[in-house]
């Protein structure tokens, strides 16, 4: 017979745990079960049991979001700073560096870290930049530097979203 066990957390660890959940379609109590129960079985603490969720199944995502959590303090204020710098000079836009910001955005879409109005415009230079690289590094075509166009950065968005992820995850 299961029993109630309540667990207080901070309010973003509580939203990080239910994206991860949902992410599998289940609910933060089986994810939560799942992980406990895993570390007791793992511990030699109580034995398998077959009714709850394999957490094994479930690594690869945490690894994913862990590495990026860890990583932001270095690769999101890179790309933010790369996007500043590609608004007043194209210098560095060739296609290698491209390449790379395309990988940045590509991890930072998917993490569950940045908030869904960030993630949009990541999205939309991430689209400019998919096409600047098919048409071979066609720099004509890097849109979101410019102002009036659907792949325009919303650049006091950009630096208010990372300001405040930044503040309030490594402040202290």
């Amino acid at each position: 017979m299961k029993q109630t066990l309540t667990v207080r957390v901070e309010e973003d660890i509580k939203t990080h745990i239910e994206n991860l959940a949902n992410q599998y379609s289940i609910t933060s109590s089986e994810y939560l079960r799942g992980i406990i129960e895993q570390h007791l079985i793992d511990n030699d603490l109580i034995e398998e049991q077959d009714d709850f969720v394999d957490v094994h199944e479930l690594e690869e995502i945490v690894i994913f979001v862990d590495s990026w959590h860890k990583d932001i303090k270095d690769q999101l204020p890179k790309l933010t700073l790369w996007l500043f710098i590609t608004k007043y000079s194209h210098n560095y836009c060739s296609l290698d560096i491209l390449s790379n910001i395309k990988n940045y955005l590509e991890n930072a879409v998917k993490s569950t870290i940045i908030t869904p109005q960030l993630r949009f415009e990541f999205v939309k230079v991430l689209n400019n930049i998919n096409i600047v690289i098919h048409e071979q590094g066609n720099l004509q075509n890097l849109q979101f530097t410019q102002a009036g166009n659907m792949y325009s950065l919303d650049y006091h968005l950009l630096f208010t979203a990372v300001y405040n992820l930044i503040d309030n995850n490594y402040a202290g």
